[in-house]
């Protein structure tokens, strides 16, 4: 009897070492499948806690920790607690929390580099709230309404000061009443219907005279300014093609996020200069930054004409 005992409790103290040592490995290949030791790209090992079971992923060819997932049950299918993923070179990249298989509270997602680049609130597994970050200040702040039909975003400019604010529909239209501020904090609105298409234009570069982008013609129908980039819109598509699709694709080619549309306002000055350009619907911060590079190392634009201050076109952009 006392050496049964003996035998039990010696068994189970083995089995406890082993599991907290992390003894058990299994190898996977680029797809997350389990495959063997010579084909694998990562390995896993596992642990088992406090009633919970961990696995740490290691990368096969540098060693360095690929993840880190506990779950509360003992086939590793239910994801429940701390979640950790790196960078090939071992940063940090997502920090998070599981609740029964959905993401719950707080998530972080940093740069390669380490800075934070946005931040998540989740209920269930849906997020309510997501704050995006550029340069180490906050640069797009959205809440989703309690129907989950809309959102309230905030965008700002690199300084902190707001830039746009207002709702979008799930197709990423603005809708209602939306702000645009200017770097002074005054602020004009536009007015959208429920589709996002624009109903009243308060900007004041359509309302003062000052900025008055209609040419002085003869006859009933002047004919609308329109600058033009130089060759003409074939032109611009192959510029957008070569200077942004393609060294975007290829740097951030592991980005879940292809592809996306941007939103941009490029604003010009009188002899057809690229003043700025402003994202109003976000991509991802680093894509958006090489947005703002390309677009303002456009050669001068033809301005047809155009007589005034300033000139701001809009632009949907797809990124492949």
């Amino acid at each position: 009897m006392i050496r049964s005992l003996f035998l039990c409790l010696l068994l189970y103290y083995c089995t406890n070492v082993q599991s907290q040592a992390g003894n058990i490995q299994v190898y996977y290949d680029e797809n997350g499948n389990e495959t063997s030791s010579d084909k694998a790209t990562s390995y896993g090992i596992f642990y088992q806690q406090d009633g919970l079971y961990c696995i740490k992923k290691y990368s096969n060819k540098t060693k360095n920790i690929v993840s880190e997932t506990w779950y509360n049950d003992s086939l590793y299918t239910i994801s429940h607690g701390p979640y950790k993923s790196y960078y090939a070179e071992g940063n940090l990249q997502w920090d998070g929390w599981f609740s029964g298989g959905k993401r719950e509270g707080i998530w972080k997602n940093y740069s390669s580099r380490g800075e934070l680049e946005d931040s998540s609130l989740f209920k269930k597994g849906a997020y309510y709230e997501k704050y995006e970050f550029a340069f180490g200040k906050i640069f797009t702040a959205t809440i989703i309404s309690p129907d989950n039909n809309t959102v309230f975003r905030t965008s700002y400019y690199q300084d902190g000061s707001k830039l746009i604010e207002g709702r979008q529909n799930n197709s990423g239209h603005w809708i209602d009443t939306v702000k645009l501020y200017e770097r002074d904090g005054t602020y004009y609105t536009k007015i959208f219907d429920d589709k996002g298409t624009l109903i009243v234009n308060n900007n004041p570069a359509s309302l003062n005279p000052a900025y008055n982008t209609t040419p002085k013609t003869s006859g009933k129908s002047p004919a609308p300014i329109t600058p033009s980039f130089p060759g003409g819109q074939p032109q611009f598509d192959y510029y957008v093609e070569n200077r942004i699709q393609n060294p975007i694709r290829r740097r951030y080619k592991n980005l879940d996020i292809f592809p996306a549309t941007s939103v941009s306002t490029i604003i010009f000055d009188s002899e057809g200069r690229v003043k700025d350009v402003i994202i109003l619907q976000s991509v991802h911060p680093t894509i958006d930054a090489e947005l703002r590079r390309a677009l303002k190392n456009m050669p001068k634009w033809n301005m047809n004409g155009f007589i005034g201050a300033e000139f701001r076109l809009t632009y949907t952009l797809r990124i492949q």
